[in-house]
């Protein structure tokens, strides 16, 4: 896997919907699914990039982290795309210095991603990672079932 690119991101606003869950309680199939359904009655195209977000609570470190870990979970797509927005809809703002990995591969091959982001390049980065959300962008032409497919992973530093 390659080195991150280091940013610095710019007040990003998104809009989607969250849900509070466990890594255990795998529920992302359910939280896209209704996500993607609110942006059809909006008549918005698939063909955008989405924005896959985990917060994680104050006390939750890389070390403590266990299936059982509270955290939100969020499918959202930038606030520019929507000209409106559904009553089940909220928004969140992203900003601030962020490392940059790109992960290629289906969701089942994500753990490798992450095995190399936290226990090879963070411990020896000079960075440690920040309280703020976690996220994926996927771009527009992203298939979770194409094992070429690639997404970016951003993780917040400080």
């Amino acid at each position: 896997m390659n080195p991150p690119k280091i940013i610095d991101l710019p007040q990003t606003e998104l809009v989607g919907i969250r849900i509070h869950t466990t890594l255990a309680k795998n529920e992302t199939r359910a939280l896209w699914g209704r996500f993607q359904k609110l942006l059809i009655a909006l008549g918005i195209s698939r063909e955008i990039e989405k924005y896959y977000i985990q917060i994680f609570g104050a006390a939750t470190t890389i070390s403590n982290m266990s299936p059982n870990t509270e955290f939100e979970k969020w499918a959202a797509v930038e606030s520019k795309h929507l000209p409106e927005i559904s009553k089940e809809m909220e928004t969140i703002t992203l900003s601030g210095k962020y490392a940059i990995f790109i992960h290629k591969g289906l969701p089942s091959d994500f753990p490798k991603t992450a095995a190399y982001i936290y226990r090879e390049w963070l411990p020896n980065s000079g960075f440690t990672v920040d309280h703020r959300p976690h996220f994926e962008i996927m771009p527009p032409n992203y298939s979770p079932v194409d094992p070429n497919t690639e997404e970016e992973v951003l993780v917040p530093l400080k």
